[in-house]
């Protein structure tokens, strides 16, 4: 499953281009939130390439690549991936991001606490919680996000 962390977010919120070192396909799943990667700029078919170590060969590759690249054709890309970047930078602080992380958690949340209720029944419940020292008291979550 494509997870993105901090890992991922910090370069964005502080507006630096990047090569994400990760599971297959997730600078796909960057991109589903509206973020911007930087082909043609830098060569991301290491993107789809399965086999964790072929990925990450791919990526030292065109680290390599860019690396050895004239230092006027290298700063022509460096600037056009700032540009994108200060875009994504932009895009992480926007309303519109913020509004689709909380969603996605919200419908997240839904989707496992009904997962949780088949086949749970009360009396299941309540054994469970007098195992418990202290149950977590997570009702002001569940209302933050408008669940029951």
């Amino acid at each position: 499953k494509n997870h993105l962390t901090e890992k991922t977010f910090r370069p964005i919120a502080v507006g630096q281009p990047f090569i994400l070192a990760s599971t297959p396909r997730s600078l796909e799943y960057l991109k589903s939130y509206g973020f911007e990667t930087f082909a043609p700029w830098i060569n991301e078919s290491y993107d789809t390439v399965d086999d964790a170590a072929e990925r990450l060969y791919a990526i030292i590759c065109e680290m390599q690549r860019l690396k050895s690249l004239p230092k006027s054709e290298f700063e022509k890309i460096r600037l056009n991936c700032k540009n994108i970047a200060l875009r994504n930078k932009q895009r992480f602080f926007s309303n519109e991001f913020f509004q689709k992380v909380v969603a996605e958690l919200r419908d997240g949340m839904v989707q496992a606490i009904g997962t949780c209720k088949q086949g749970v029944s009360r009396h299941n419940w309540d054994q469970w919680a007098k195992q418990q020292t202290s149950p977590p008291d997570v009702s002001h979550i569940l209302r933050a996000l408008g669940l029951p």
